[in-house]
Formats: C-alpha cells, structure tokens, sequence
C-alpha cells in the first residue's frame, strides 16, 4: 500500500470515529489532520483512540487536531495552505472557508478600531 493510499484510508478511519464535515491535511514528520467536528462530541480520548487505531492498522504517525484549538488567525492560515483530505460537499467547504474568512475580517476590524481608539484617547481600554 502507498503512502498515499494509507493517508486516504486514515481518512476512512477519521471519518468512522469523528464526525466531521471537512478535514484538512499538512504532510509534516508525523501527517496532521485538522477536522472540524462537533465540539460537544469530540473528546482528546476520540482523537486520541484515532490516531492510535490508524498507527495500529497502517502503521503511520498522525495527529488529529480540532479547529477550534487554533485562533481565528490561525484557521485561515489552515484554510489557505493546508490540504484538503476530504469534504462532505463542495458547498459545506466553501460555506465553511467563508466563515473562517468573516471570523478573520472582524478580527482585523476589532485589530482597527483597538488602534484607533489608542490614537484618539490614549488607550486600548475603556476607562
């Protein structure tokens, strides 16, 4: 089995284990899965188990990863380098890719008006 048929059953595997819509890929030393899953259903010992059962059955070092461990910043960084290891639907990935854009958009805005109000009073608090 290649590399690369190994990195699409690992997929397979996430995708048994965690419910995600998208899952993002970086071939590093070890290949780093990043899935957006339910926050409510996703626990360290799911992801864990996970990437102990894809080691056990292909015998390849992985990290699986939940987006909402990385800031805004970071999410679009993912959403524009990072590989796409699988989506549900062209439609779910783009909806997706423009919320992490938005997110990104208001925290540039917020950036902003924090150095605005520096200039005008002084301070980035409210006094």
């Amino acid at each position: 089995m290649t590399y690369e048929e190994k990195l699409a059953e690992a997929v397979e595997i996430i995708l048994e284990n965690i419910l995600t819509p998208i899952i993002y890929f970086y071939p590093e030393e070890i290949a780093e899965f990043i899935v957006y899953s339910d926050g409510r259903a996703l626990s360290d010992e799911t992801l864990h188990s996970t990437e102990e059962l894809i080691y056990k059955n292909l015998g390849i070092k992985v990290e699986i990863v939940d987006m909402r461990e990385f800031d805004k910043a970071d999410r679009s960084r993912i959403v524009m380098n990072a590989d796409i290891a699988y989506t549900e639907s062209d439609e779910m990935l783009e909806l997706f890719e423009n919320a992490m854009f938005e997110d990104l958009e208001m925290l540039v805005a917020d950036k902003l008006f924090a150095i605005d109000r520096k200039t005008e009073t002084g301070t980035y608090y409210l006094s």
